[in-house]
Formats: structure tokens, C-alpha cells, sequence
């Protein structure tokens, strides 16, 4: 006996619902994947004070850092000359985002991925972390001779900040 004749009733078929509904999230799902890979957040301006040199560091502070300004559709950290600069958020970085820097009197600052400027000046590296505490970026200004230590402890980093050598 079958399970109709037994119940007496038809039941419906769950089968072509169930793989329709699957087949739909997936290309939602798909679509999802798609746009984001291709969508990036805001752009990101790093300003570094003229002719410096160092690291610098971008450090998450709730309660005394700043916004990070929208300026011309970019968000735009702009570093102090002494110490870090407290935002109250590093979200900006942490997203697929285009970045670019320069210097405060407007000279580009390359990444070592394009040729260096006339002086020979990179952003170097950049990299954001954080531990049990804090949050920070830091962003490292130099000619690719020169060297970085990115095992340099979080106290120096945020005690010396910026390191201005013109």
C-alpha cells in the first residue's frame, strides 16, 4: 500500500519546491560574491607631515580620537608631525578600499609598488592590528634602502609616533 492510500490523502510533493528555493539562494548568494569582489569601500588619503620619515601609526581611541573626515569623497587621515593619530575608528582601512598618499605640502608619496618620488620616498608598508587592548594601523615612510622593524613594540610605536627626519 502506498503512503497516499495509507494517509488518504495526497501529499504534496516537496521535491521541485525544496530545489527551487535552493537554486535561488544560490544565485543570490552569487550575485552577493560578485558585487562585492567588485565593489570596493571609499578611497583612503594618508597625509604624512612634509619630508618625514618613519612610522606612523593610526591608533583606535573611543574616547578622545577623532572621525576620519570624508573629504572629496575619500577618507582622509592626515598625521600629526609628534605621536599618533587617534581616530575612533579604523574601519575605513579594514575594508577593500584604494589607497594613496602623499605629503602635506601635496608631493605624492608612492607605495613601493610605483616608482619612487623625486627624493626617493615610499609608503613602504602598512598594516593594521590589534590585541586584547588597542587597535592600530601603522604605515612606514622611507627609501626602499631603508629599513623597518615590524616587530618594533606597540610602546615605542605609540611613545615616539611619528618620527619626522627632514
Amino acid at each position: 500500500m502506498s503512503r497516499e492510500q495509507a494517509d488518504g490523502a495526497a501529499q504534496p510533493r516537496r521535491g521541485p519546491k525544496l530545489l527551487v528555493a535552493l537554486a535561488a539562494a544560490a544565485v543570490l548568494v552569487a550575485l552577493a560574491i560578485g558585487f562585492y569582489s567588485t565593489h570596493s569601500g571609499r578611497p583612503v588619503h594618508l597625509i604624512f607631515p612634509a619630508g618625514s620619515r618613519g612610522t606612523f601609526v593610526a591608533l583606535e581611541d573611543g574616547e578622545h580620537g577623532i572621525d576620519v573626515p570624508v573629504i572629496n569623497g575619500e577618507y582622509v587621515y592626515k598625521f600629526p608631525d609628534v605621536g599618533p593619530l587617534l581616530v575612533k575608528s579604523n574601519a575605513p582601512m579594514h575594508g577593500w578600499h584604494k589607497e594613496h598618499a602623499s605629503f602635506s605640502d601635496g608631493t605624492p608619496l608612492p607605495s613601493d609598488f610605483q616608482p619612487a618620488n623625486p627624493a626617493g620616498l615610499l609608503l613602504r608598508n602598512s598594516s593594521c592590528n590589534s590585541d586584547r587592548k588597542q587597535n592600530w594601523c601603522w604605515f612606514y615612510v622611507g627609501t626602499m634602502s631603508e629599513e623597518f622593524d615590524p616587530n618594533e613594540p606597540l610602546s615605542e610605536l605609540l611613545a615616539v609616533g611619528s618620527r619626522p627626519t627632514k
